[in-house]
């Protein structure tokens, strides 16, 4: 899964709670993260959080402002 934000948006509260919902849907599908703004994209790998995806992740996610996401095939 990759998680998609704004580097505008990017604050604290942003942080922790996308930090709740990863580790509430522990798994084993690996997560990635990118930084967007406007000029420049950044992807990076995380290495020790991996997720369960499914529908109570995907509703957390979808409820999470700010951040938009996509599985990995």
């Amino acid at each position: 899964i990759t998680v998609s934000m704004d580097l505008n948006s990017l604050n604290g509260q942003l942080i922790d709670n996308l930090e709740r919902v990863l580790k509430e849907h522990p798994g084993k599908l690996p997560v990635r993260f990118a930084l967007r703004d406007q000029d420049q994209k950044v992807e990076l790998a995380s290495k020790n959080t991996r997720v369960s995806f499914g529908k109570p992740l995907f509703e957390a996610l979808e409820n999470t402002p700010d951040i938009s996401f996509k599985i990995n095939t």
